[in-house]
This record gives C-alpha cells, sequence and structure tokens, in this order.
C-alpha cells in the first residue's frame, strides 16, 4: 500500500502549498514523504515536488506539478487513481454501488420468462415479472396480396416497414400506418421484375435499400422510398439464396447454389471474391461490425469468415449433428441461431469470438413438437425485449416460441394452413412479429391488448 501513501500524501503537500502554508508542507516532504522508502519513480517525483517550493502562485503550482489543484476536483481525481491501486478487498472500488444494483435488475429480467418490456424503466422497490400476454400470440392482421407461396419476410431495421419475398416472383413493401398498437400494415410498393421466385430479401441497415434474390439466377438492388430498381445482375449461374449487408449500407454479398460469393456495391460493382471447393452457398450472415462472415452450405458443417482477410483464408469450421437449412444471426452478432433437417434449433455462443475463443458445441437447443425429417427451409430468429426469444416457423403450419437462454418452450401459435417457411421480429415494437407461409399469406401478430385495440 506504499503507493497509495505516496499518493495520499504528495496531496497532502500540494493542497499546503496551494494554501500558503510553507513549513507545513516541507514537514510533510522532509519527514513524512521521505521516509516511505520511495521507488525509483516515486524518488524522481519527489524532485519535481521540492522544486514546486519555489512556485511564486497557485497557478504556477498547478501548472510545475501537473496536478489538478482543489478547485478543480484533485481530490476526486486522487479518490479514482487509489481505488485503481487498493485492492478491491480493502476500498470498495468506484461505482460498485451502482453495479451491483444493475446486476439485480438483469437477474431478475433473466428470471423472467416472459420479459418483454421494451425500454419501460424497471425497480427494485417491487420484484420484476411481465405477465404471459406480453408474448405476441393474437393475430392482428393477415396480408393476402401475394399469389403464391411466401418464403420469406423482413422488417426493416425501424421497424416502420416490413418487406415479403414469394414464389410468384414479386417481393412487396408494406407500411405500418398508425403505432403499434392499433396501427394496420397497407402496400407501399409491389417490386416486379423477377423471373421466378424470390427466395431472400435483405434490408441495408440504413434502410435505404432493399435487394432480393431470385432463382432466376439474378439479383435486383431497389429504392425502398419509391420501389424502382437500381440495378440487376445474372453474374451468378445458378439459384441466388442469400444476401447480407456490411454495415456501411454501401455493400452487400450474395451467395448460391453456384457456389460463389459476389461482393456488390450499390452503384451495382462486383467481383468474385469467393469460389467454394464444392459446396454450394445456402445461407449467408454478417455480424454488425462487418468482420465476420457465417455461411452454411447443403451439409453438416457451417463456416466463419474473418473479413479482415480479403482471400477469406481465417476460417473456422463447425459440424452439426443433422444438415443446416437455414442461420440467423443475432442483432449484436453474437450467437447464431441454427436450424436443422430434423426440425431442431440450435444456437451457438461466439460473444468471445473476438478474442480467438470459438464454441465447440451448442449453448442451447430448441425442440418443436414435429419430429421428423423437414423437406423445406425454414427460418428462425431473435426477438423481444433484450432479445429474450426465440421465434421460428414450422413445417405443420405452427409458429414456436422459446425462451432464449433457457431453451424453454412458451408459446405454439396455430392459424397458417400451410408450412411456416419465415418470421421476423419487429426491432421496434418488442410485441410485434410476422410469419410468412405457403398458404400464400403473412400474418402479423400481437398481443391481446393490441388485438382488443385493434378490434374497436
Amino acid at each position: 500500500l506504499q503507493q497509495a501513501k505516496f499518493k495520499i500524501l504528495e496531496q497532502k503537500f500540494l493542497e499546503s502549498l496551494e494554501r500558503g502554508q510553507l513549513d507545513a508542507g516541507l514537514h510533510c516532504l522532509r519527514v513524512e514523504m521521505a521516509g516511505l522508502g520511495l521507488s525509483e519513480g516515486e524518488t524522481e517525483r519527489m524532485h519535481v515536488l521540492a522544486a514546486c517550493v519555489l512556485c511564486r502562485s497557485p497557478e504556477e503550482l498547478r501548472r510545475k506539478a501537473g496536478w489538478a489543484g482543489t478547485v478543480e476536483g484533485s481530490r476526486a481525481l486522487l479518490m479514482r487513481e487509489l481505488q485503481r491501486i487498493i485492492p478491491p478487498s480493502v476500498m470498495v472500488p468506484e461505482g460498485r454501488l451502482d453495479r451491483l444494483l444493475h446486476q439485480a435488475l438483469e437477474l431478475q429480467i433473466d428470471r423472467c420468462m416472459y420479459h418483454n418490456s421494451g425500454d419501460a424503466p424497471l425497480s427494485l422497490l417491487v420484484d420484476h415479472k411481465c405477465d404471459e400476454g406480453r408474448i405476441p400470440s393474437r393475430v392482428l392482421q393477415v396480408l393476402d396480396a401475394h399469389t403464391d407461396e411466401v418464403w420469406h419476410l423482413q422488417f426493416s431495421h425501424g421497424g416502420e416497414r416490413l418487406a415479403t419475398a414469394s414464389a410468384d416472383g414479386t417481393a412487396i413493401i408494406w407500411g405500418m400506418v398508425g403505432g403499434a398498437d392499433d396501427g394496420r400494415w397497407e402496400m407501399q410498393h409491389q417490386l416486379k421484375g423477377h423471373g421466378d421466385c424470390i427466395a431472400f430479401l435483405s434490408w441495408s441497415p440504413d434502410d435505404l435499400s432493399l435487394v432480393t434474390c431470385s432463382n432466376d439466377s439474378s439479383i435486383r438492388l431497389w429504392d425502398t422510398s419509391d420501389g424502382h430498381c437500381r440495378f440487376e445482375s445474372y453474374k451468378h449461374e445458378h439459384n441466388v439464396t442469400s444476401c447480407a449487408w456490411l454495415p456501411c449500407s454501401r455493400r452487400f454479398i450474395t451467395g448460391g447454389l453456384d457456389k460463389t460469393m459476389y461482393m456488390w456495391t450499390t452503384e451495382g460493382k462486383s467481383n468474385a471474391f469467393f469460389k467454394s471447393p464444392g459446396y454450394r452457398i445456402n445461407n449467408l450472415e454478417v455480424s454488425r461490425d462487418g468482420k465476420w462472415l457465417f455461411t452454411s452450405s447443403n451439409e453438416k458443417r457451417f463456416r466463419v469468415y474473418n473479413l479482415d482477410d480479403p482471400s477469406l483464408e481465417t476460417e473456422y469450421l463447425f459440424t452439426e449433428s443433422e444438415y443446416i437449412i437455414s442461420l440467423c444471426l443475432s442483432p449484436d452478432g453474437k450467437q447464431l441461431l441454427v436450424n436443422l433437417q430434423n426440425q431442431r434449433i440450435h444456437l451457438w455462443d461466439f460473444s468471445q469470438l473476438e478474442e480467438g475463443h470459438v464454441p465447440s458445441a451448442p449453448a442451447v437447443r430448441y425442440s418443436t413438437e414435429l419430429e421428423r425429417q423437414g423437406r423445406y427451409v425454414v427460418r428462425s430468429c431473435f426477438g423481444g425485449s433484450n432479445l429474450t426469444f426465440v421465434v421460428s416457423g414450422s413445417e405443420d403450419s405452427q409458429v414456436y416460441i422459446w425462451h432464449r437462454a433457457k431453451g424453454t418452450l412458451l408459446k405454439v401459435l396455430k392459424g397458417h394452413s400451410g408450412t411456416v417457411n419465415a418470421v421476423s421480429w419487429n426491432p421496434k415494437f418488442p410485441t410485434l412479429f410476422a410469419s410468412a407461409s405457403d398458404d400464400h399469406s403473412i400474418r402479423i401478430w400481437g398481443c391481446a391488448q393490441q388485438a382488443e385495440e385493434g378490434a374497436s
């Protein structure tokens, strides 16, 4: 603790000089500080402090000593320094009480199976518990403008628009009219031009652009403000299955059954920056920081590439128990959902990927009521406040909702009459999600209160 004693006595010495108490300052310097048994660095500091005795004003003293002075909060700075030096077992660290209170709130949220409170403040005066009704489980609206199976859908990052892709070769951008509790979704733009089914679509991070990927081997980039096509390309030689944006909103990656991934700009420039050695590209995900690329193919493995390496030679390979049909990366890029052909979903934890720690097995497993080999691509996603839930479609026409961390099945929702191919949870309104089905419809789901307000 000698370093801490030296810091305290240094403060005492400088405050004495600042008040003009020269004798008290010299006694502190020559007797109290000199008797500590100083280190080399502290000895050099003593020479600087000794020269401060000659300072003619408090301003000169503060400048020469590199000291804030009592008026500028030097004691608060000293306290922070002591908290850094002294072990926590001896001195309570700065902000420890705030941290403990925050942990108490986090524990209550973790214990709440139905936590979905949005930005509502929590209180330590009462135990936190969300009602089961906070989970979206009522159909607020059915969108039926598509004339064939709806294969994919995605909410915009702002949450007030929804894009849907169909086997009828069109995509539709829907807009929310009104608020989340009583609003309706209306068609804004119908995007036509593809010659075959649209398998996938993706909003740019700034929501100004939308990419659609088609079985006609083409991609199209759309302006979401007016629905016009900025460019189209047939560079892929087979079905285009997936795409993912980089965080800048100016570049995106597409992959397809031709075993190739292309990097594109929003001006339409591209290059084939990766050709797989024998496997198709079925799914793509890019982390929020743009550093990591997750891909899967028609096999039991998925790969993670470091995009800082343009050659994509930095690769991690992960093996699953069944064939992989889809991937979904959490918004923070820390967790990955892997949908398997046996109707199960695995969650992989990549929160320490940046430090070089990779998972060896799934962290959580989710099961449906349908235990058989699937035939179609079914997608899942994260949702709710704090990403509390995992939601997925299913070949049994139902929607399943689990608690993300615990893996507990919370809801099984009926309503569709065909395979539910994809789901998307609204990133802005945590009590809304949407599902897309082979029955040609999109269903908007909300909580019971929203359904009652919408009906009135």
